[in-house]
């Protein structure tokens, strides 16, 4: 299949689920970021990122850190409810799903929201 089938994308959010459940949050976003990378390289999986979004905005949530949640939940809507994620091309990725994830994540690890 190679590293970047749609498969692999699935395997790693069902990892980052697990790791989700064991309280391992920093590694959870780091799976589920990887996936992500996945995703935007195919076209056709706008919704697949949304639900991806989603589950990143859910840990957000638990770090307490609401507004990036809320970041990342309205970029899921918008992805879930436009057009675009019927006609989705790797290179007109909504200004890049990644943009707003890695923005919220390396503005406030995980690590230091939790200290």
């Amino acid at each position: 299949l190679g590293r970047n089938h749609i498969h692999v994308a699935l395997t790693l959010c069902n990892i980052a689920r697990l790791k989700h459940l064991m309280n391992d949050l920093e590694e959870a976003i780091r799976l589920y970021v990887q996936a992500l990378q996945i995703v935007s390289l195919s076209e056709g999986n706008c919704q697949f990122a949304a639900s991806v979004l989603n589950m990143i905005g859910n840990i957000h949530l638990e770090l307490e850190l609401p507004d990036e949640a809320a970041l990342i939940f309205e970029r899921a809507r918008a992805i879930s409810t436009s057009d675009a994620s019927r006609e989705h091309t790797p290179n007109d990725n909504e200004d890049s799903i990644l943009n707003l994830v890695y923005g919220s994540i390396y503005a406030n690890p995980p690590a230091a929201a939790a200290a």
